[in-house]
């Protein structure tokens, strides 16, 4: 669980502290000391603006952490890739997550052969704020086309805000889509 959780007199003289939560553990970012009264009621107020953080309790400040949060930096493309037994493709997917086309590299080490024509299927719109609508029911929607330019080495340019998966065919799903010889397929 990742977060950012208040602790109200979680341990001996603290009255309160902010504290990340990530990957099973907990980081303190601020304290206050003192200890929590049993049986009285206390005002809190929290005010967040961006990754700043201000607790105050009975109208008093008790914390004030500048960035409570991390910054998340995204990679421009992340990509992952498997191979589909059952047909005998390589499928290549591929995320762009910028506002601009991103050309990289792709090399394939160690895969069967790889034939030149394959399929690219492509999801993006111009716009971030598309969606789809009674009126417009497939103005975001994936666009599939044949393309003959793979290899097992190539260099490729993703659309911007784009989800692309490339189905490259192998020496063997070719030689399984072609009847063998004494067979009624």
């Amino acid at each position: 669980m990742r977060g950012v959780a208040l602790n109200f007199g979680g341990s001996a003289g603290t009255l309160v502290s902010l504290d990340r939560m990530a990957m099973g553990g907990q980081n303190t970012l601020a304290s206050a000391p003192g200890a929590m009264e049993t049986g009285r009621w206390c005002d809190v107020r929290i005010d967040v603006t961006g990754p700043h953080a201000q607790v105050f309790i009975d109208g008093k400040p008790a914390i004030d952490v500048a960035n409570f949060y991390p910054e998340v930096t995204l990679s421009p493309l992340e990509a992952a890739a498997s191979f589909a037994g059952s047909s005998g493709e390589i499928v290549i997917k591929v995320v762009n997550f910028t506002e601009q086309p991103q050309t990289t590299s792709i090399r394939l080490e160690g895969a069967p052969k790889i034939e030149s024509e394959g399929t690219e299927i492509l999801l993006t719109s111009a716009s971030l704020e598309d969606e789809n609508s009674i009126e417009q029911p497939r103005k975001v929607a994936p666009v599939t086309r044949r393309t003959s330019s793979f290899a097992p080495e190539l260099t490729r340019t993703f659309a911007p805000r784009s989800l692309t998966i490339l189905r490259l065919k192998t020496a063997k799903a070719s030689a399984a889509a072609r009847p063998r010889k004494g067979t009624d397929d």
